[in-house]
């Protein structure tokens, strides 16, 4: 499932002389639920079932720090899925484009029981499906 256009709001902080990333505050991130789509309708809505997205129509990042080390840069802020906020660590790619943007990006695994909620169900429960979920971010600024 993938999602696009999001909003979030965030101050850079760069260096003059060396034009790196060194700094964001504050960031929020926040995602429609149902911004997030597979090719099959099926799958999205047992996903948007899982998710709890009507009561909780929302998954919200908010950042509380972020400390560059080269190319990489460690965000460290607060996941909110179905209602459920968690401590969470992010280390991201950074990269600085030919127009000054900046892209950061990267993956993180979570489980969805971290987070309250129970893995999607499929055939009944014939078809099993894993407490492990897979978060790619590519983000640019």
């Amino acid at each position: 499932m993938k999602s696009s256009g999001n909003n979030m709001e965030a101050n850079l902080t760069v260096d003059p002389s060396t034009k790196q990333l060194e700094g964001i505050q504050p960031l929020t991130f926040s995602m429609p639920v149902k911004s997030l789509k597979s090719d099959e309708s099926l799958l999205n809505s047992r996903a948007y079932d899982a998710l709890k997205a009507e009561k909780f129509p929302s998954i919200v990042f908010k950042l509380l720090s972020a400390t560059p080390s080269g190319s990489q840069m460690t965000l460290r802020g607060q996941l909110t899925i179905s209602g459920n906020t968690r401590d969470i660590t992010l280390v991201a790619n950074s990269q600085k484009a030919a127009d000054g943007s900046y892209t950061l990006s990267g993956s993180k695994n979570i489980k969805f029981s971290e987070f309250g909620m129970s893995a999607p169900k499929y055939m009944l429960g014939v078809m099993k499906v894993y407490d492990d979920l897979t978060i790619n971010y590519n983000v640019r600024f």
